[in-house]
């Protein structure tokens, strides 16, 4: 049925050689079934050539012997493994035998239901009768690829004219259905049209004169055939003589060459006897009879771009054809027209010489031919070779399409604070195509790039369109790159677990946070559950510290944070400086020491019990916001919270409790301090809420509380530059 075409058999067959559904058999007369693993009952289809007969068997035994007689399209209604073997007996006596071998099951896809006409052995697939293919079912059409199409509705176009017989492939899920569609009306198959005088068009000039008259060719009193347009075969009675043009007169039987590059009429003359003449006496009648043979006409293509439909239509009017539909199991003959839609249905494609029958006057004149090339046959979607190794990266990815035809794509991102878990609800679907927004792809390469401190998620959209202008299926692709978030958790694992930062496989330890916090690039840092600072904790980088559950970070004995040169973000955890149990020498360790570095801690809550003295935060040249915190701090002899030189100190709706000795709560030299809703609790001996020397402060709808018994109560020593001092509070607790 169909020849193919060089250039775009090339893609074909290579597209066959990765994607091959059936071995490369080649059958002569065997147009259904194909060998495979079918999921439903099978159609049988022999094209038989005119004057052959056919037989066939499934069991495996000779169809000549033991067979059944062929003699339309049938449903193969058996479950299991089939030896199917055909004989075509042809009209000398010899055979040819075709066998092929499957297995088949009594289902049914579901985009039918039981009543569908899928029990028979043809389906209708027209305009009457569109098939649609949901998004979840896979469908090819024919034997060459495996299905890669979805979404579609098949039909033709209203007025279509080719009818064909052509094999539809469905993948659902793991199950392969075969059917046989037919793009015609099933129940019309059989049926052929002879020609009809009323709905032919004549556009001829009638002459008439008392001794020349017009009649039509089919009208003519002897027997004519006209013989593949340039011979004329005639048989007239003795009483009739017939000429061409100018030529002799003649009677009986007698064929005459035509040239159908120009007009002909054929004449003819009754030269029977009256009953009153003589015998001898030829009585003419008053006129001498003629029909016209028009010169050949030519077929004239007419391709639709936009729908893909052909019409053909013969170059003269005078003419009617009927379309000769070559189906796999013998000819059929079309309606008469001077006019045929040509179109098959999407997924499909023809490349084939089509045949018409001519008629003039009801009389056959010959057969016209036509190549016709109707493309319908959707490209393979675009296929993605990504430098990511997963959904989720670090870096940034590169992309190369592969496809053979043009490829149009755009691209679109989401930000999300955290990768895995809310890049499951939020990946990107087919439904979220919007062709509106594509543009050709020119090297059929993506760079893919965020500058983000979030996590992005890529959702990369493509199609390939062939120069038919056939679209293929959707391609997306998705990937998140998230170049910032970190996960860390401590608890045990597997010997075979190897952490990479990810929320499946987080980093475990120290060491490897320590790394990952000072590779000079922005990170967040999420915890996981609680974190043990064995040794103290380097930091000299940009990162966030934060959790979601509010997880506790213990820095155990010896131990404590030190920044310098960092841009530190701490949030939603509880931080714990236990040195109630040291015994060795004084030495005074801080939870925080923080060198020409930026810290904000917000929404956190900090303790600290040191045997000695201590401060919760030591600054040099540096920057500290405390915001919606709570601080508490307990030591031997002396302690503060806040201890800085030439530094910013920011306390913002925040509790500060203090209890030692002798307590200080901000001992600040040089810099700036605002405190703002916060509260200060001293216990001790001798307290004091703040030293600021050099300092430009402001202190607004603040609470400073003491206990009455403490006996050396300094409420502050200020040698500084007031900004503000409003709405405070002192007083005893």
């Amino acid at each position: 049925m169909k020849s193919g075409k060089f250039s775009k058999q090339i893609f074909s067959r290579c597209f066959a050689i990765l994607l091959l559904l059936l071995p490369a058999f080649s059958y002569d007369y065997l147009i259904s079934p194909r060998e495979g693993n079918w999921a439903n009952f099978q159609t049988l289809i022999i094209d038989v050539p005119e004057g052959a007969t056919a037989f066939y068997s499934f069991t495996g035994d000779d169809p000549l012997f033991s067979g059944f007689a062929y003699d339309s399209p049938i449903l193969l209604e058996i479950e299991g493994k089939v030896n199917l073997k055909i004989a075509v007996v042809k009209e000398d006596g010899s055979s040819v035998e075709e066998s092929v071998s499957f297995s088949s099951a009594k289902g049914v896809a579901p985009i039918f239901d039981e009543l569908h006409e899928s029990s028979l052995p043809l389906i209708s697939v027209n305009f009457e009768k569109p098939l649609v293919i949901p998004e979840n079912i896979r469908y090819s059409i024919g034997d060459d690829v495996l299905p890669y199409l979805s979404g579609r509705r098949l039909s033709v176009s209203k007025d279509n004219a080719y009818e064909q017989v052509l094999p539809l492939i469905l993948k659902d899920k793991n199950k392969l259905y075969r059917y046989m569609i037919f793009t015609g009306d099933v129940s019309e198959i059989n049926k052929s049209t002879k020609p009809s005088s009323s709905i032919l068009q004549s556009a001829r000039k009638m002459q008439s004169t008392e001794t020349l008259r017009e009649f039509p060719l089919k009208e003519c009193p002897f027997s004519l055939e006209v013989q593949q347009w340039n011979s004329l075969v005639i048989s007239a009675p003795q009483n009739i003589f017939v000429a061409l043009d100018e030529g002799n007169w003649q009677s009986g039987e007698f064929s005459l060459r035509l040239d159908r590059s120009k007009e002909h009429l054929l004449y003819w003359i009754d030269v029977t006897p009256s009953e009153e003449s003589d015998e001898n006496e030829v009585q003419t009648e008053k006129f001498v009879c003629f029909a016209r043979l028009p010169v050949k006409p030519s077929l004239i293509l007419e391709k639709n771009e936009e729908s893909k439909t052909l019409t053909v239509k013969a170059s003269s009017e005078l003419y009617s054809l009927a379309l000769i539909q070559k189906l796999g199991f013998g000819k059929k003959l079309s309606a008469f027209s001077n006019s045929f839609l040509l179109d098959t249905v999407e997924g499909d494609e023809i490349y084939d010489d089509v045949d018409f029958a001519c008629y003039f006057d009801d009389v056959f004149q010959g057969t016209l031919s036509c190549n016709v090339e109707i493309d319908r046959k959707n490209p393979v979607a675009p296929k993605f070779v990504s430098s990511a190794k997963s959904l989720f990266v670090r870096n940034d990815v590169d992309l190369s399409i592969e496809s053979n035809d043009d490829v149009y794509f755009f691209t679109r991102t989401s930000e999300f604070l955290e990768s895995e878990k809310d890049a499951d609800k939020i990946l990107t679907r087919k439904d979220a195509f919007d062709i509106s927004k594509t543009k050709l792809l020119t090297d059929k390469k993506i760079h893919l790039h965020t500058d983000s401190d979030k996590a992005v998620l890529f959702s990369v959209f493509t199609y390939a369109k062939d120069r038919s202008g056939n679209m293929s299926d959707v391609a997306v692709y998705n990937v998140v790159i998230d170049s910032t978030n970190y996960y860390f958790s401590q608890k045990e694992v597997a010997p075979t677990y190897i952490p990479d930062g990810t929320q499946n496989y987080p980093f475990n330890s120290l060491s490897q946070l320590e790394k990952l916090i000072n590779e000079n690039k922005k990170i967040k840092v999420h915890l996981i559950g609680d974190l043990n600072c064995t040794s103290p904790l380097n930091i000299k980088g940009t990162c966030e510290i934060v959790s979601k559950n509010g997880s506790r970070i213990t820095v155990l004995s010896d131990s404590f944070m030190n920044m310098e040169d960092a841009d530190v973000l701490i949030k939603n955890c509880v931080i714990e400086h236990d040195f109630s149990k040291k015994n060795n020498d004084f030495v005074q360790v801080n939870l925080f020491n923080v060198k020409n570095s930026n810290l904000v801690l917000k929404n956190c809550e900090l303790v600290s019990i040191v045997q000695e003295s201590s401060s919760v935060f030591v600054l040099q040249d540096s920057s500290l916001k405390v915001e919606s915190c709570g601080i508490s701090m307990q030591s031997g002899d002396y302690g503060s919270i806040f201890n800085g030189v030439n530094s910013d100190i920011e306390c913002i709706n925040t509790r500060n409790s203090l209890t030692c000795k002798t307590s200080t709560a901000i001992s600040l030299n040089a810099g700036n301090c605002r405190l703002q809703n916060s509260s200060f609790q001293l216990y001790g001996s001798m307290v004091k809420f703040y030293e600021l020397f050099s300092v430009n402060y402001s202190l607004v709808n603040n609470k400073f509380l003491y206990k009455e018994f403490s006996p050396n109560m300094f409420f502050a020593d200020v040698f500084s530059q007031k900004i503000q001092d409003e709405n405070n509070i002192s007083k005893i607790f």
